[in-house]
This record gives structure tokens, sequence and C-alpha cells, in this order.
């Protein structure tokens, strides 16, 4: 079996400051701008082969992606945006995952707290909160279609503050 990798990415840091924008609109802030490129570089020397991002709808998480390809698409094999990870649960999440196409081995799934942070604890076992523009990476030796939590292996875990 072929090993697999899944990334899961927390939007950077977004902008309140904008009064009756709805949470959905919402934008990246500064250090959001700042964080999204700083991250993405990190991320992909250390997985540089391509993969495919799934991205919530939201404007912060979509501005998030686009700051991630920046400097990067050669690594990017398609980036698809789903309204269905927009504030999705970890249970939700668990079955995207098992919906992914066979053919993309490696993935990366842009999205929201508390369901990220809640999901990427289920997959590593252990408590792992997801801070702005975190970048939590797992292996899993299975399809996706059968894939179980147990299944899966934290690889790596980083942050922006943990690189200050």
């Amino acid at each position: 079996m072929k090993k697999r990798l899944l990334h899961l990415v927390r939007h950077a840091k977004s902008d309140w400051s904008i009064g009756g924008q709805s949470d959905f609109d919402r934008p990246l802030n500064a250090r959001g701008i700042h964080d999204a490129p700083f991250m993405a570089e990190l991320w992909f020397d250390f997985f540089p082969s391509p993969k495919t991002l799934h991205v919530s709808a939201s404007k912060r998480t979509r501005e998030t992606a686009e700051l991630f390809v920046l400097g990067h698409a050669d690594k990017i094999l398609s980036i698809q945006f789903h309204q269905n990870l927009y504030h999705a649960s970890e249970e939700h999440l668990m079955e995207f995952v098992q919906q992914i196409p066979a053919a993309e081995y490696e993935v990366a799934i842009i999205s929201h707290n508390s369901g990220i942070s809640d999901f990427a604890s289920r997959l590593s076992g252990q408590s792992l909160v997801m801070p702005t523009c975190a970048i939590a990476s797992f292996e899993v030796y299975s399809d996706w279609n059968i894939a179980a939590p147990h299944d899966f292996h934290l690889l790596h875990f980083d942050y922006p503050k943990r690189n200050r």
C-alpha cells in the first residue's frame, strides 16, 4: 500500500476590524498575510511533492490558500473550494477525507477551528490545538475511503509563533 499524506491547515489570522461583515466574508489581517507565505515556505521545504488543496470557501481560507500557492504553483496539482468545509466538524472532516479520490496521494485541507483542531487531535491521539496558520501533517498507509482515525500517524506539526 502506498503512503498517503494528509495536511491539516488552519487559515491564517483574520481581520475583525471591519464592522458589519459576515464571518464567511472576513479577510486576512496583516499578520495573516505575513504568516501564510512564511508557513508555506517551511511546509514546502519539508514536504516538497505536489499536492491537492481542498479549501473551505470562506474568504480567509481562500486567501490563505492563495498565499500558500504564491511561489509554489509547481507544487500544487489543483485547488478545490468546498462550501461544506466552512466550519466543518471533526466528524465531517473525517467523512470528507474518506471521499477523497484514490488518485490523490498528498492532500491538504484548509479549514477552521474548532473542527480542524478537534480533527487533528483525533488523528494524532493527543490534544493538538491548531493556532492560526498551523499545519499538522499525517501519513497513512490505507486508501482514503477505508482510513480510520487510528490509521494516521503525526509526522510534523508547526505554527508561526513557534518560529519567531
